[in-house]
């Protein structure tokens, strides 16, 4: 100790600096539902409606099968109408087996006029009297 209390300059205690860290603000994935809302929004849909439609489809579950096997995914595609969707609307990068790719295309089909894919789940969820306008053309 030096006269006046204090420690000498070597004997000091080093107190680090706080780290400086700049952490880039990442973005996340959306989560399933998000994008859902995103993909209906995007196709100027109602996006409560398409949520319910895909609960209703497959309750959320990506890897859902029905009708014995022949419907697959978050939308229960067949295979066959989602090869010639995504033909027709020249996204053949597209794949059944991605519940977000499902939605996009699902999303575009429905605003093209296409919801009687979904026709018994529409009915159900409250698209009933979109399927008799389209029912009408």
């Amino acid at each position: 100790m030096v006269p006046n209390g204090t420690l000498p300059p070597t004997l000091t205690p080093e107190v680090p600096a706080p780290i400086q860290t700049e952490v880039a603000a990442q973005e996340l994935p959306l989560s399933i539902t998000d994008y859902a809302q995103e993909a209906a929004e995007k196709q100027d849909i109602n996006p409560e409606r398409f949520k319910r439609l895909i609960a209703c489809e497959s309750q959320w579950k990506e890897d859902a099968a029905g009708d014995n096997g022949t419907s697959f995914g978050i939308l229960q595609f067949k295979t066959p109408t989602f090869a010639h969707f995504t033909k027709k609307y020249q996204l053949e990068d597209l794949s059944i087996d991605n519940p977000r790719d499902q939605m996009d295309l699902a999303a575009q089909m429905i605003a093209n006029g296409h919801l009687k894919h979904w026709k018994n789940c529409a009915r159900k969820t409250g698209w009933t009297a979109h399927l008799q306008q389209l029912s009408q053309r």
